[in-house]
């Protein structure tokens, strides 16, 4: 099947919440190829013409079966349809806002990665059927629609209005977009990197009066297409390019081509009430998705068990791209944090998967958007350019894209590109991305005057248990005096030699692997923060699968530590201490962690300056947030005195706001009418989640009894919005833990109609109240895994459990 052409028309009905359809569907086959049907889910099928005849068909499994075949040659499938506007974030779907007069208002928007394309009208659902796109939209005539390219032609006919955009170029199903409502607009153009001779309409998209609050996102947008078109040499090819805020929304960004959706506070910036954070997360995630316009869009591909292709690109690069303009942010710090870290820790379980991981049905394909297609795929490939060289990884993804653009492609056809500039690292990339888990590398001095040592590997599992996997360990190893040794570990031990004493056998963090030897404090001062990040991660991991206990660790690391000026160093300490807390009553954790963040405190002040990066001002939220907590009289009185100023309407210091009000709430219970009040009244999504994310701090059981009560109201709290609800420091409690998890077990039919709402949502919980709760938690999972969307995650959880319940019997 090829040459695919939709022709679309949408009838979008506001008052009666419905859509009704007829679409055109031409495309060629050739003798004698497998009979692919058109897949249809939630769709009422009126009417079907194959080839200008009427013909009879069924629905089975989501298709629709065609009582007569296709033709050799050129074919038009007719369709006629209907169907409702959702309530669950998927397909075509209702997302409702208040406008300025508390009054409840729509928008109609798409999510339709990965196969809810389908829900909006019928089409071959996958992502190798790629297709051009004629999308026309009958709507009210007051309203305004958007979609991949811009109209072609609008026509008012009494009170409605029909718009005809201009067709797309190939495309995959999933990454079409409709969006249909009181849309208000801030404008900008771009002037391509590689040409002079076009502009680039960039838009960003809001409701109530949103728009002008994506300054920002303007700006960043503009510095990271310059980058990625230098870096790829390639522009990018659309003559428009809309940023849509989205009120209700079940992810945090999608890259419609020329179309990107986002939650609200991941695009909008209000230069009253954002903080850092947020700006830097708007460029990162921004980032994110203006990569996915080269390596998802214009190259896609084959079939979703190489959806690494996507994201691992999407991650690695969009923190390549801010890094190139925004040095002084140190983003790669973020990026081991917040990605290399995560995939590891994903990665050192029984249920992880390799990158590359094998789709049997369409049910699985939700369940791999997880830490290992994102963190550890871009982390693998960060490990990649480290050993290869930057120049040489560059021109391997320009002639893939080049030879790829406008198609489909696989990780072989990657491989291909990347033997080009290196051959020796083919089998290191496939054995990388074919296998699960990662090794813990060991070395040990066999001649110190030769300086030959003996390095080893094995497969490293949270669970403690021994695995025979072996891999093809690129290995960049720093040397004293910063030189730089690479080799390639292919065998269980090798031999080797340096010239000079080596320090740390993992340069800036970039490798895959743990490095298990314990460092002298000498040696660890020597080396810079990414590297200092990267180790203390190694003893962490080791702690979590119990080689160490939490007494070693924080015996250890206090030493190792002590002295150290580098606040994001010490901020990763503090949040594995917390991490220990939530578990783990022991009078030695409050003890680091009081002196820790007072060492991070004195270090950046209790004051935001103008110079904070992203991480500096998550640091000092945390130190403050941690000594609040505590009852620390300073902390308390900062956080009573931004809290009065916040009420009143005063200047204030926004980035401390995530800390401020759980602070407020432990201390004083009754300020959560108050703070309820301000949460129902605000319009800004970003304030609503910090005022959420402290709502369970507020240990009145009968306010915890009316919090999770609204989080079943959609209404109070969204649904894309609920997993803000679930803080772990909060959870810390007993009676709150009980709570929460009763919550879980009952509102399951609720939050399960989207999966990644509830992926999000357990991630946050089960894996720490699981363990209070632990027989009736394991039976609620084991439950769950019959739902086949949900079998895999549900079993990624329930060994989260019982690793973490291991880890809590090993430190009693």
């Amino acid at each position: 099947m090829k040459n695919i052409k939709y022709d679309i028309l949408l009838d979008i009905d506001f008052n009666n919440f419905v859509f009704k359809g007829k679409e055109k569907i031409f495309f060629d086959t050739e003798k004698g190829e497998e009979v692919i049907y058109p897949n249809s889910v939630a769709l009422d099928i009126k009417k079907v013409l194959l080839n200008g005849k009427e013909i009879d068909f069924y629905l089975k499994e989501g298709k629709i079966v065609l009582s007569e075949n296709y033709k050799e040659g050129g074919n038009v499938l007719e369709i006629d349809f209907s169907g409702k506007l959702r309530d669950d974030l998927t397909g075509l779907y209702l997302s409702r806002y208040t406008d300025d007069n508390n009054k409840e208002r729509y928008i109609a928007t798409t999510h339709f990665e990965p196969v809810d394309a389908r829900k909006a009208f019928p089409c071959f659902d996958k992502p190798d059927k790629k297709a051009k796109f004629k999308i026309s939209l009958l709507i009210d005539k007051n309203f305004k629609a958007v979609s991949n390219t811009l109209p072609e032609k609008e026509e008012i006919s009494d009170d409605k209005k029909l718009v005809v955009f201009k067709e797309t170029p190939l495309m995959s199903t999933y990454l079409v977009y409709i969006g249909v409502g009181d849309f208000d607009f801030l404008e900008d153009e771009y002037r391509p990197a590689l040409s002079s001779n076009r502009n680039v309409l960039l838009r960003v998209v809001g409701v109530n009066g949103k728009s002008k609050y994506g300054e920002k996102a303007l700006y960043y947008c503009k510095k990271t297409l310059e980058y990625l078109e230098n870096y790829f040499g390639i522009e990018y090819p659309l003559e428009k390019l809309d940023l849509l805020s989205i009120p209700d929304f079940s992810v945090g960004a999608m890259e419609n081509w020329g179309a990107i959706t986002f939650r609200e506070n991941l695009l909008l910036f209000d230069k009253e009430k954002s903080s850092k954070v947020t700006e830097q997360r708007i460029a990162i995630v921004l980032s994110h998705e203006l990569v996915h316009q080269w390596f998802g869009n214009l190259v896609t591909m084959k079939w979703w068990d190489d959806l690494w292709l996507n994201e691992s690109f999407a991650t690695f690069m969009a923190y390549k791209a801010i890094d190139s303009y925004k040095k002084e942010w140190n983003v790669f710090e973020d990026y081991l944090l917040y990605e290399t870290f995560g995939g590891k820790d994903f990665d050192s379980k029984k249920t992880s998967h390799p990158i590359k991981v094998s789709i049997e049905n369409e049910s699985q394909i939700e369940g791999i958007f997880d830490e290992i297609s994102y963190n550890k795929g871009g982390s693998v490939l960060r490990h990649i350019e480290e050993f290869i060289g930057e120049e040489n990884f560059m021109m391997a993804l320009r002639d893939y894209l080049n030879n790829f653009k406008y198609s489909n492609a696989s990780a072989s056809d990657l491989w291909q590109s990347f033997a080009k500039y290196n051959k020796d690292i083919l089998e290191v990339i496939e054995d990388m991305v074919n296998k699960v888990g990662f090794p813990r590398i060991r070395y040990e001095v066999l001649q110190d005057e030769n300086l030959n040592y003996k390095i080893s590997q094995e497969r490293f599992l949270k669970t403690g248990e021994k695995d025979e996997n072996l891999y093809n360990v690129p290995l960049v190893v720093r040397l004293e005096d910063s030189e730089i040794h690479k080799l390639v570990m292919k065998s269980k031990e090798v031999e080797t030699s340096f010239n000079k004493k080596p320090l740390y056998f993992n340069v800036n963090g970039a490798g895959f692997y743990l490095v298990d030897n314990f460092i002298n404090k000498n040696d660890f001062e020597k080396l810079n923060s990414l590297e200092k990040l990267s180790y203390v991660d190694d003893i962490y991991l080791k702690t979590k699968s119990c080689e160490l206990k939490v007494e070693d660790f924080i015996n250890y690391l206090d030493e190792l530590l002590n002295g150290e000026s580098n606040s994001t160093v010490l901020y990763y300490y503090l949040y594995c201490l917390l991490g220990f807390w939530v578990f783990l009553d022991k009078k030695i954790i409050v003890e680091s962690a009081n002196k820790t963040a007072e060492k991070i405190v004195n270090i950046l002040g209790f004051e935001t300056r103008e110079e904070d990066n992203f991480l500096h001002t998550t640091s000092r939220k945390l130190a403050v947030l941690w000594l609040g907590l505590l009852g620390d009289e300073r902390a308390k009185e900062k956080a009573f005195n931004l809290f009065n100023k916040y009420i009143k309407g005063d200047k204030f210091d926004k980035d401390l706001l995530q800390a401020v009000f759980p602070i407020v709430l432990v201390q004083n219970p009754e300020s959560y009418n108050l703070i309820f009040d301000r949460y129902l009244k605000s319009k800004l999504q970003e304030e609503k989640s910090i005022l959420m994310q402290a709502f369970l701090f507020c240990k009145d059981i009968n306010i915890t009894n009316k919090i999770l009560e609204n989080a079943k109201n959609n209404n109070i709290i969204k649904l894309g919005m609920l997993p803000y609800l679930f803080n772990p420091l909060a959870l810390k409690d007993e009676n709150i833990k009980n709570k929460v998890l009763e919550w879980i077990f009952d509102n399951w039919d609720y939050y399960s109609k989207n999966v990644m709402i509830t992926e999000k949502i357990f991630k946050l919980t089960i894996p720490l109240l699981g363990v209070s709760n632990y027989e009736k938690t394991i039976k609620f999972l084991e439950d769950k895994e019959k739902v086949p969307s949900f079998e895999k995650q549900m079993k990624e959880f329930k060994e989260e459990v019982e690793i973490n319940m291991r880890f809590v019997k090993y430190n009693s």
